[in-house]
């Protein structure tokens, strides 16, 4: 009796063991696989969220009025055609967060611009000049501020359609890659002064 009683213990205490080396080695297996996983996403880098074309329309003008009565003025209206895009930075430790669950993926990130560019060869001016000599509205400064211009007319535009869009596309495509259910929740948005200072400290 005592024989059978201490084969028991020793099965038992062999189960144990077995099943906290099979816990271990799950445990080892599943963080394996979330570093892997971890390694691909990164590797992605940038994901592209919204791209778009868009047709720009400005009028700058200057007037100067004479006599309280006589009033002159000059206006250049200039067109052209660019496009701008977004994306998010999974390569960005600092501001990205992904969180690997056992059946999905959670991507925190956010949003940032790109890309601005300017179809030069598409700018079209037209000059509605003045009889008064001293009034001059500058057609190639104005040249030199599309970027701005467009930024101005197009960010926060842009960004509210982003907002009311849904990203399946971009989930779908890092499912594809890492085998899990992926979702991205967008943390920040790209601010208009900010955009605007970066385009300008690169003039």
């Amino acid at each position: 009796m005592r024989r059978i009683f201490n084969l028991l213990i020793i099965l038992v205490l062999l189960v144990v063991a077995g099943f906290i080396a099979y816990s271990k080695y799950s445990e080892e297996k599943r963080i394996e696989q979330n570093v892997i996983i971890l390694e691909k996403l990164r590797e992605a880098t940038k994901i592209v969220i919204w791209e778009q074309d868009f047709h720009l329309t400005n009028t700058s003008e200057k007037t100067k009025t004479y006599l309280k009565y006589i009033k002159t003025s000059e206006k250049v209206i200039t067109s052209v055609y660019g496009s701008l895009g977004f994306h998010i930075d999974l390569m960005d430790t600092i501001n990205t967060e992904i969180d690997i669950e056992e059946n999905d993926i959670i991507i925190k990130a956010p949003l940032k611009l790109t890309y601005l560019t300017i179809n030069n060869s598409s700018i079209n001016q037209v000059k509605e000049a003045s009889l008064d000599p001293t009034i001059n509205v500058d057609k190639e400064q104005i040249v030199k501020e599309l970027n701005e211009i467009a930024l101005r007319q197009n960010l926060e535009k842009s960004i509210s359609m982003i907002k009311a869009e849904n990203l399946d596309k971009q989930e779908a495509s890092l499912k594809a890659l890492t085998g899990r259910e992926v979702k991205i929740i967008l943390t920040d948005y790209p601010k208009l002064e900010d955009e605007v200072k970066k385009i300008n400290n690169k003039k």
